[in-house]
């Protein structure tokens, strides 16, 4: 997970409140809950973005259109359903082949 982390902070997350040598379970699971960690870590992978959640590609003035809007925030929400139904470590291996990082 650290990598992937990593990874969202090259895509201009800023986390405010960790140390990266310190991570621990509770406080991966905490990032995982922040969008900006999510818009940040599609930035990095070459996701595509919509106006409507903050970006500059795809989309139009009145939200998301379908073609965009199954990036970042579709991935996020896949992340928390295996999360929720098969555990934290298949939702970090799905995260890791979605950034094709090598599962810590």
């Amino acid at each position: 997970m650290e990598t992937i982390i990593k990874k969202a902070i090259e895509g201009g997350w800023r986390p405010t409140y960790l140390s990266l040598p310190h991570l621990h379970n509770e406080t991966e699971k905490e990032i995982t809950l922040d969008p900006l960690f999510w818009q940040a870590l599609g930035k990095a992978c070459g996701w595509h973005f919509c106006r409507y959640h903050g970006s500059v590609e795809g989309g139009d003035e009145e939200g998301c259109t379908d073609s965009t809007h199954d990036d970042w925030c579709q991935k996020a929400v896949r992340f928390h359903e295996i999360n929720l139904t098969e555990g934290w470590d298949a939702a970090v291996k799905y995260l890791s082949d979605l950034t094709h990082t090598e599962q810590e």
